[in-house]
C-alpha cells in the first residue's frame, strides 16, 4: 500500500481559495455599484465612487481598474486546475495494486 501525497490537494484548496478571494473582491465592487444606481446615481468605476445622476464617463476593462482580481482569479484557476489533474493522475494510477 502507497501513501499518497496531500500535495494535489493542497494546491487545488489553495486555488479554490484564491478564485474565492477574487469573487469576494469584485462582489464588493458589484455591490457599491448596486447601491448607486438604486439610489439613482451614476457609477464611476474609474474612481470607484457614486456621482450626480447624468455623469457619463468610459468604463475601464477589469485588468484596468481591478488587476487584482484579475490575478487572483487567473492564478487560481491554473492551480485548481492544477490540482485536479494531479489528483486525477494519482487516482487513476492508483488502481493497479493487487
Amino acid at each position: 500500500m502507497s501513501q499518497r501525497s496531500l500535495a494535489p490537494q493542497i494546491i487545488t484548496g489553495l486555488g479554490l481559495m484564491l478564485l474565492t478571494g477574487a469573487l469576494l473582491r469584485q462582489g464588493v465592487e458589484w455591490a457599491m455599484v448596486d447601491v448607486c444606481l438604486d439610489g439613482g446615481g451614476a457609477y464611476d468605476y474609474a474612481r470607484a465612487v457614486c456621482r450626480e445622476p447624468g455623469y457619463s464617463a468610459a468604463i475601464p476593462a477589469l485588468w484596468q481598474r481591478n488587476p487584482a482580481v484579475v490575478l487572483l482569479a487567473g492564478s487560481g484557476t491554473v492551480l485548481a486546475l492544477l490540482g485536479a489533474g494531479l489528483i486525477y493522475l494519482s487516482r487513476r494510477g492508483g488502481n493497479d495494486e493487487s
